[in-house]
C-alpha cells in the first residue's frame, strides 16, 4: 500500500465575476443561501465574491487543494 499527498490548484474561472456565476449555481452553495434573507443573501454573496478577487491570477481564480492518493495491490494466493 502506499499513500502520497496531492496538492493542485483548482482554477474556479476565469476572473472572479464567472467563479462567483460557477460557485452560486452549485448545490453546496444554493443550500447555504436558500433560506437566508435578501439581505444576509447579498452580504454572503458579497464576501464570496471578495474571495473570488483576491484569489484572481493572471490565469484565473485559483484555490489550492489537496488530497491523499491511496493505491494498494490485493495480494495473490
Amino acid at each position: 500500500m502506499a499513500i502520497e499527498q496531492v496538492e493542485e490548484p483548482v482554477w474556479a474561472g476565469s476572473d472572479a465575476d464567472d467563479a462567483l456565476l460557477f460557485f452560486s449555481n452549485t448545490g453546496l452553495a444554493r443550500g447555504l443561501l436558500q433560506n437566508l434573507d435578501d439581505a444576509a443573501r447579498a452580504s454572503a454573496i458579497g464576501s464570496l465574491k471578495e474571495t473570488m478577487v483576491e484569489r484572481e491570477t493572471a490565469d484565473g481564480v485559483e484555490f489550492g487543494s489537496a488530497a491523499w492518493l491511496i493505491t494498494a495491490q490485493r495480494r495473490s494466493y
